[in-house]
């Protein structure tokens, strides 16, 4: 029989394989399968660089993901937990395996330990105001304006960092119910010098749910000629739900960058809403990032910022999301990016390539999503 040429293919068949000795691996740990397949039709537009500013359909695979993960309890109330969770290109085929949150750790009354390659905190205060019914993971993603991107290495901040060692408090116990927390830093193995440390975490009470965070990326940016540049960025956000059906949200966030010519400063502010409308949820977003301002030079630009005036953005979307089943949904939404002039925020998740300085991304979609 010919080998499988693709590495995902090789997962699945060592998953098949490890599925018919269950009963034994059953003896030393739980291990559960899961993943979604999550598929849109898009359809976008946005001026590039070469001057083509129309529509374009496009079928998008919206951050698709198989994994394996398990726990083993080693005594005295702790358990070795694991996981691994690779990309799948639902759209055009293929896949990165691990190429999601993969990692091993420890779990016990004191909270979790975890090694390996994850988001950082800064990500959490999404799930306060994000759009969190309807997907973040495709061009409805909020991170697109919000966080700058989903890169850290490119200036953004609510992303994955390699090479971290993550704490998080217990859910319960000696701490506040309904509090969660975190402290995340990411190892640069070539430099001692560099890396990311996050920190920060969400407290939920009754209809109220808060979050903050701070994170410092240290060299994350740097490059063979330039080096010593650091990112810096705090979020806090606030969401109330009231009459058990609405939930309004907002989020307040400030990015400074070191650059060759001195700082680029940022502020941004958002404000949400989720309605339970049938038995689906109607979400709607709007974001406004400033101008760029600081000590660097006109112009200068990290991510979608830039130095100077004509330099802000706002963002909007509206989307609905209507469940078919327990865990198949359903769902469509609008989304712009209204750059000024010298801004050039595009999607974070699915961006038109080659955006042009100056450009308006908008897009209109409906997709299905399937979580096993």
């Amino acid at each position: 029989m010919r080998a499988p040429s693709h590495p995902l293919p090789r997962l699945v068949l060592a998953v098949a394989i490890a599925g018919v000795s269950g009963a034994a691996l059953a003896q030393t740990a739980n291990l559960a399968l899961y993943g979604r397949i999550n598929l849109d039709v898009e359809y976008v537009r946005g001026l590039t660089t070469d001057g083509d500013d129309g529509w374009r359909g496009r079928l998008s695979s919206d951050s698709s993901r198989f994994g394996l993960r398990g726990s083993e309890a080693i005594g005295g109330g702790h358990s070795v937990i694991f996981q691994i969770e690779s990309s799948v290109s639902a759209d055009a085929g293929g896949g990165t395996i691990a190429g999601r949150d993969t990692f091993v750790g420890l779990l016990g009354g004191w909270g979790t330990m975890r090694f390996g390659y994850m988001k950082t905190p800064y990500d959490t205060v999404n799930g306060v105001f994000g759009n969190t019914p309807t997907f973040t993971s495709s061009i409805l993603d909020t991170e697109s304006v919000w966080g700058n991107g989903s890169s850290i290495a490119n200036g953004g901040f609510p992303y994955r960092a390699p090479n971290s060692v993550r704490y998080d408090l217990p859910v319960k116990g000696a701490y506040w119910d309904g509090f969660n927390a975190g402290i995340h830093y990411s190892l640069a193995e070539n430099d001692g010098a560099n890396g990311t440390l996050s920190v920060g975490g969400t407290w939920a009470s009754g209809p109220w749910n808060v979050g903050a965070v701070y994170q410092a990326n240290f060299g994350t940016r740097d490059t063979a000629t330039v080096t010593g540049l650091d990112d810096y960025g705090w979020t806090v956000a606030v969401a109330y739900d009231f009459l058990e059906r609405y939930r309004i949200a907002g989020v307040y966030e400030q990015l400074k960058y070191d650059t060759p010519t001195g700082s680029l400063k940022r502020d941004f502010w958002g404000a949400s809403a989720t309605i339970d409308l049938g038995p689906g949820q109607l979400y709607l977003y709007y974001g406004r990032a400033s101008d760029g301002k600081g000590s660097a030079a006109t112009g200068e630009r990290v991510g979608g910022l830039a130095k100077g005036s004509d330099s802000s953005a706002q963002h909007y979307e509206i989307s609905y999301t209507y469940p078919l089943s327990k865990r198949t949904s359903a769902y469509v939404g609008y989304v712009k990016i209204d750059n000024d002039g010298n801004a050039s925020y595009n999607f974070a998740t699915n961006p038109i390539g080659n955006l042009a300085v100056g450009g308006r991304p908008e897009g209109l979609l409906a997709g299905l999503c399937h979580n096993f």
